[in-house]
């Protein structure tokens, strides 16, 4: 296991997404590229110390789009790599993937019109190409900042509740309301900016360029699951360690969906097992790290049937679990012997090569002597909980807070229901 997490899918992991960081800053270049070839033509630019004055400043702005180019280039390579770090829906990674390409036009295209309206001020253009610049700049970036809330509200609040509803309004109205300050102040000060020394006209196009760019950053939110865990994400933090129903859409997008199809299909049959739902959860062994598969119970309710696939050990994975009273007791052939758990969980770990029935075998015989409580109508509330609490067990064990449970260990089970 700890090979699967430290070798060459993360290496590969590292490696994609660090020519993800390249690339996004393409459009940087080629538009300072561009800026230098226009301010040439025109001018504005007589020596390198000009050129770096001048081109320099509009960093910035072209950076604004490199931002945007990251953030939809890391849920497309979520998408066609089947991973699950950030956090947003599975309808919102193929939407994503389906349009990426408008997305990205969509975001080039304010930069660049900014960055032109700018230079056409600092030129001296005519007063009708300046206001046409940035008109054109004003419903180009209406059209991104629309789309780009869209995208929160539709793909992103329903997987993380905290970037959607009165939350989402108030980032909106900030967000408009900062922008149509900003762009007030920049169309009052762009006539004037062709008579600015050249020290004077660089610090204006910074100056507006950082804010664009901040602003960009601020309406296009790339939440991982380690942004999750600190202090002040609380909404968030509790959508993620959830057990989140799928769809047959949604699940069809998770990565080897149609193996894991095929072998809960089998464990079904040879147990018969009542198949309840596609499920999403943090892995019950190690909850930083998401798993995905079919929940299934068996016919007296009382034991539950996981056939996982998951980040760290790619490979698909049964496990039982059964809750009497106060105690937890799993059954898995996951592969982590070693893995730390509370004390009133019993946990144990079969070969991979155990058949189903032998699987279940072991499982009565590990729950044998206790009186296992029916979870038919609780069992995606209790996983959650233990999610929960293994998340304040492993918190505790490294130091960083207080384990928080009832008098016999165990989290207590609130109203809250998993999400749909």
């Amino acid at each position: 296991m700890k090979q699967g997490i430290a070798g060459n899918q993360a290496v590969e992991r590292l490696k994609a997404i660090f020519m993800l960081g390249l690339t996004s800053n393409l459009t940087t270049f080629v538009g300072l590229i561009l800026i230098w070839i226009l301010a040439a033509r025109h001018n504005l630019v007589s020596d390198v110390f000009e050129v770096l004055l001048t081109v320099l400043p509009f960093t910035p702005i072209f950076m604004a789009d490199a931002i945007n180019h990251y953030c939809l280039g890391r849920v497309r390579l979520e998408h066609l790599k089947g991973w699950d770090d950030i956090q947003i829906t599975a309808e919102g990674r193929a939407i994503n993937a389906h349009h990426y390409q408008l997305f990205r036009f969509s975001s080039i295209l304010p930069s660049y019109l900014l960055a032109a309206a700018v230079l056409a001020s600092l030129g001296n253009a005519t007063p009708a190409l300046q206001i046409n610049l940035r008109l054109a700049f004003l419903a180009a970036f209406i059209l991104h900042f629309a789309r780009a809330t869209w995208f929160l509200h539709r793909c992103v609040a329903p997987r993380l509740p905290g970037y959607g509803g009165h939350r989402l309004v108030w980032r909106t109205a900030i967000a408009a309301t900062a922008f149509a300050a900003w762009f007030a102040y920049f169309s009052i000060k762009a006539h004037e900016m062709a008579g600015m020394t050249m020290p004077t006209g660089a610090g204006f196009t910074l100056i507006f360029g950082v804010f664009y760019f901040f602003l960009n950053a601020f309406i296009h939110p790339l939440p991982t699951r380690y942004s999750l865990l600190r202090p002040g994400k609380v909404t968030r933090r509790e959508a993620f360690f959830s057990v989140e129903i799928l769809d047959n859409e949604q699940f069809a997008a998770t990565s080897n969906a149609g193996a894991i199809d095929a072998r809960a299909a089998s464990v079904g049959h040879a147990l018969n097992l009542k198949k309840l739902n596609n499920i999403r959860l943090p892995l019950l062994e190690l909850p930083l790290f998401q798993s995905w598969g079919s929940l299934f119970l068996d016919q007296s309710g009382k034991m539950a049937m996981l056939v996982l696939d998951s980040e760290v050990d790619r490979g698909i994975h049964r496990s039982l679990v059964s809750f009497a009273g106060d105690r937890i007791f799993i059954t898995t052939d996951f592969g982590s012997p070693k893995a730390k758990f509370p004390e009133y969980v019993s946990y144990n770990s079969a070969d991979r090569k155990v058949t189903d029935q032998q699987l279940l075998q072991t499982h009565i015989t590990h729950i044998a002597g206790f009186n296992a409580d029916d979870i038919s109508s609780s069992i995606c509330l209790k996983l959650e909980n233990f999610i929960k609490a293994m998340i304040s067990f492993l918190e505790k064990d490294a130091g960083s807070r207080p384990f928080q449970t009832n008098a016999h260990g165990v989290a207590h089970e609130s109203d809250k229901q998993p999400d749909n």
